[in-house]
């Protein structure tokens, strides 16, 4: 899940997670399934976030995870992407 506190509507975004990115796609709440590594974790992650034709990228905290039971939400702000767990 993908939480927007970038005040601006969200198209879709892709989101990075070591070598792997899934695009999702608006409106919004955006959630899904995402692509992820099955080894060597931590991985960085990068969010490119598409809104009206313009893109912008964000880069969030790593992720850590492969498995876990439990989901999984980015905040996305102008600083960057915070990760939550979520149980």
């Amino acid at each position: 899940m993908f939480s927007n506190e970038l005040h601006k509507p969200i198209d879709s975004l892709a989101i990075s997670v070591g070598n792997r990115t899934t695009v999702l796609y608006g409106p919004e709440p955006i959630e899904g399934n995402i692509a992820v590594p099955t080894r060597d974790y931590p991985h960085p992650v990068t969010i490119t976030v598409f809104s009206t034709g313009l893109k912008d990228v964000i880069l969030g905290d790593s992720f850590n995870c492969y498995n876990c039971d439990g989901s999984h939400e980015y905040i996305l702000k102008s600083e960057g992407a915070v990760y939550r767990f979520r149980n």
